[in-house]
């Protein structure tokens, strides 16, 4: 790796590359430039082979049509299990438990203390134990919850295992993005965690068209239809759990899809994105205070607060909203999907 005053270097494009020998000359990020001796800004650079840069990206292509397309799966899981109750309401959840309009919201919002309470100790978890043991044992273990929510008989029922669900589902969405950014640059990572990110709306359109289809079983085993809503969605979350035991590589070095050169090219890829990150580093609590006090989580922070109250708002009430203007249970299933189709396609 080579290393040249600003005012010196080569041109770079947009693309943040130039050619140069029989390499490809790369840019580092900002945060890699670095003070010199005579007090100029001056940065990283480091010469790329074509072999490299073609290793790199089959190895992209092969991880964005393996491994993202099963994150994207866990994360539409995650929204499904937790928003399903919506539709299960008007498909006669509320008035089967006898619950008042206070106890279901309450019931929705319990949900939320224990997780946003887990996902950090998660994120501590998910290094220790390992992502591929991790994510599909909670992947699992929420599904159990969410079949066993088909069976609840009470307030008291339905609040404990929402409150489960919470814990569970909790350390899913920071898990993903910790996980990706083990495969994935940083510039590389952003338009992944918005491919998943997607995911909510497409799973919002899917909640509605099969709870219209699924309530339709209602009677069938002695069962009303909101309670196969929750047993067969929680049923399909255990079977793509149990399967993802065999579909999450633990680290790129790990990947089978990968072949040994795309691996050492990836991992030269993410050595040259973050030289200073060690795999080895300890936890330390100070850290987690200078992240609650950076001035970028704090906008972030407000950011997800704005746009969650708005989707979960769609999601969980939607369905309520439409019913109550006097359309059928069936028409307000459908009729609440339209939103989240035109979300996920913009």
């Amino acid at each position: 790796m080579s290393t040249r005053s600003a005012s010196d270097s080569h041109s770079i494009e947009s693309s943040g590359k130039v050619e140069k020998d029989k390499g490809i000359l790369e840019k580092l990020p900002p945060s890699e430039y670095y003070v010199g001796s005579e007090g100029r800004t001056l940065e990283k650079e480091a010469v790329v082979s074509k072999e490299d840069m073609e290793l790199e990206r089959r190895a992209r292509l092969k991880l964005d049509l393996t491994l993202l397309p099963v994150m994207t799966m866990f994360y539409l899981l995650s929204f499904l299990d937790r928003a399903n109750i919506g539709n299960a309401r008007i498909a006669g959840l509320q008035t089967a438990l006898g619950l008042t309009d206070t106890q279901y919201q309450i019931c929705v919002t319990i949900l939320y203390v224990p997780y946003i309470l887990a996902e950090l100790p998660a994120n501590l978890l998910l290094r220790r134990i390992g992502p591929n043991i991790l994510m599909p044992t909670i992947l699992t273990a929420w599904g159990l919850v969410v079949t066993f929510q088909g069976f609840v008989s009470s307030y008291a029922g339905l609040l404990v295992v929402r409150f489960l669900l919470g814990l569970l589902e909790g350390p899913m969405f920071p898990g993903i993005v910790l996980y990706l950014s083990g495969f994935y640059t940083r510039r590389d990572l952003s338009l992944r965690i918005a491919y998943f990110f997607s995911a909510a709306s497409l799973s919002g359109a899917f909640s509605g068209l099969l709870a219209a289809a699924i309530q339709n079983m209602d009677g069938l085993g002695g069962k009303q239809g909101w309670s196969w809503i929750f047993i067969l969605e929680g049923l399909f979350t255990v079977l793509v759990g149990v399967a993802s035991f065999f579909l999450v590589p633990a680290t790129p070095q790990h990947a089978s899809i990968l072949s040994q050169a795309e691996k050492d090219a990836l991992k030269r890829r993410l050595e040259r994105d973050r030289p200073l990150i060690s795999t080895l580093d300890a936890f330390k609590p100070k850290e987690v205070l200078n992240a609650l006090v950076s001035p970028h989580v704090l906008i972030l922070f407000v950011v997800f607060f704005l746009g969650g109250t708005l989707l979960y708002g769609l999601a969980l009430f939607l369905p309520s909203i439409v019913r109550q203007l006097g359309f059928g249970r069936t028409e307000s299933q459908l009729l609440s999907v339209g939103p989240f189709a035109v979300g996920f396609v913009g």
